[in-house]
């Protein structure tokens, strides 16, 4: 299984979860300086409005990265930012609870992509294992990435070397999870 097609399978499970707990897509706080191609139009009210995923047209472009660490990112990485336009989204796993992170737009990109460069060189720099983020979970500083060289989604205290692997792979990881409102 893909990346892509486990968080097409993954959303499809937050569409019908959202169905039949509220009756409609989840709404969030309407930026008007973060437009996103996942509000959904006719929907806002008193500041909110309902979203849902986007399959993104042209993959969003990770060369930048790539170049300026000078090193290739794992495939499942740039397939997770450059599938979709989502919100992030609570969900359960067999480990706890966590926050899937999700690209608003691509102004969101561009933040994320600095981020990423950020806690590139930080794990460079301590001379880490290199891991890109991918979700948050319930204790504090304790993060959900993929590892660079082997794509296993792994834990990792901010900082910190992985200390434990949640699934070989990133795709097998998004498969066993299950959506929260």
């Amino acid at each position: 299984m893909t990346v892509k097609k486990a968080l097409t399978d993954f959303y499809n499970r937050y569409e019908q979860m959202c169905k039949k707990e509220i009756g409609h897509w989840q709404q969030v706080q309407q930026d008007k300086d973060w437009p996103s191609p996942c509000e959904i139009a006719g929907t806002e009210k008193v500041n909110l409005i309902q979203w849902k995923p986007v399959e993104q047209t042209s993959a969003n472009d990770f060369s930048n990265i790539e170049s300026a660490l000078g090193f290739t990112l794992h495939q499942d990485i740039k397939d997770f930012y450059g599938s979709f336009y989502a919100d992030n989204v609570n969900a359960k796993h067999e480990r706890g609870e966590m926050n899937l992170l999700g690209v608003w737009s691509d102004k969101d990109v561009e933040r994320l992509q600095q981020n990423v460069i950020g806690h590139l060189m930080m794990k460079d720099k301590l001379k880490q294992s290199l891991t890109v983020f991918i979700g948050l979970t319930d204790e504090d500083d304790l993060i959900l990435s993929v590892d660079n060289e082997t794509g296993a989604v792994v834990l990792e205290y901010v900082g910190k070397e992985p200390h434990q692997t949640v699934a070989s792979s990133l795709a097998e990881f998004i498969d066993d999870l299950e959506p929260v409102l």
